[in-house]
């Protein structure tokens, strides 16, 4: 495949909503890490344990902002 090929089968993936890369990750839905939005509107807000699988739910809020800011207080005192 050329590079002009391969540059615009790219681009057209990530342009659909939901699309994937070609690492195999999904685009975000909010732009705060650990955040992401419901199919209904409100933000969810969880965080993964360092080093284990296991996540702690932070909570359901309205704003993508007031779920980073719960996200970023739950990094803070598990670090």
């Amino acid at each position: 495949m050329s590079i002009t090929k391969e540059s615009q089968v790219q681009a057209q993936a990530e342009s659909q909503p939901g699309s994937t890369t070609r690492c195999g990750s999904k685009k975000r839905n909010s732009a705060f890490y650990g955040v992401r939005k419901r199919t209904w509107g409100r933000f969810v807000s969880e965080i993964r344990l360092p080093g284990q699988k296991t996540r702690i739910w932070l909570g359901s809020f309205e704003s993508a902002e007031m779920a980073a800011r719960a996200y970023d207080s739950a990094a803070y005192f598990l670090k």
